[in-house]
């Protein structure tokens, strides 16, 4: 990962790991002005200042703005509800560009036996345009990753859990059984992995868990084909080497 973002970046980021932000103009043009902003530490930005009208602490140029509200509908821009309900427990999630300069946010629910996905998608003025569900009928959808090619891999965090790649857009959603059936937390993808061409990593969610890697078979249009391939876990040899199996 690298150390420092350009201002998209920092902005995605900010969407994704932050919640859903507002960029005042003092902090656009401060990030602007220094574009190797340390973004790990924020410690930039300023002290927090009073909790605002939605009971957030947010540094001097921030704003937040209330997007959706578990169990109920969510409103868009244009002031009229969408069909889907805001699912509960929301939990892991990634910003996604869009080819119109706006963006999409996908985020799991981590709900016992009802779980899934779901997604919002905004214009590139930022504005709240459409909600709609990406993945139903799951367990304990806890993280997961986005891949290089713009699908969200949402993870179920029970004994028996697997991944599911979706479509960002709302079209649909396949099992991965190749990528294992464990607790799963996390996967993050190597797109560039001088050996393999393209690596996906997962973690497991337990105390005892173990660190994978996923080696596909083959590549179809420039991806690694998710369903055929093998998965190893990580073995630590001693000596500070490392084996797989």
């Amino acid at each position: 990962m690298p150390e420092h973002r350009n201002r998209r970046e920092f902005i995605g980021l900010s969407a994704s790991t932050l919640g859903i932000l507002g960029l005042g103009v003092g902090l656009s043009d401060m990030i602007t002005a220094s574009p190797l902003l340390e973004y790990r530490s924020l410690k930039s930005i300023g002290p927090l200042q009073k909790a605002d009208r939605n009971g957030i602490r947010l540094p001097t140029g921030f704003q937040s703005r209330l997007l959706a509200r578990s169990g109920s509908p969510v409103a868009t821009q244009n002031g009229l509800e969408s069909r889907y309900r805001w699912h509960d427990y929301p939990d892991g999630g990634a910003c996604f560009p869009t080819a119109d300069g706006g963006w999409i946010y996908t985020s799991n629910s981590e709900v016992d036996r009802q779980g899934g996905a779901g997604a919002l998608r905004f214009d590139q003025d930022g504005r709240l345009t459409d909600a709609y569900s990406l993945l139903t009928g799951t367990n304990r959808n806890c993280a997961g990753g986005p891949t290089p090619w713009n699908t969200w891999l949402s993870c179920e965090e029970t004994s028996y859990g697997a991944v599911y790649e979706c479509d960002i857009y709302g079209q649909g959603a396949r099992e991965c059984p190749d990528l294992g059936y464990f607790k799963h937390e996390a996967v993050a993808i190597d797109p560039t992995d001088p050996e393999y061409g393209q690596v996906a990593y997962l973690t497991e969610d337990t105390g005892d868990g173990l660190f994978y890697r996923y080696l596909p078979n083959r590549f179809i249009d420039g991806r690694m084909d998710l369903s055929g391939g093998v998965l190893q876990a990580a073995v630590a040899e001693g000596g500070g080497r490392l084996s797989w199996q």
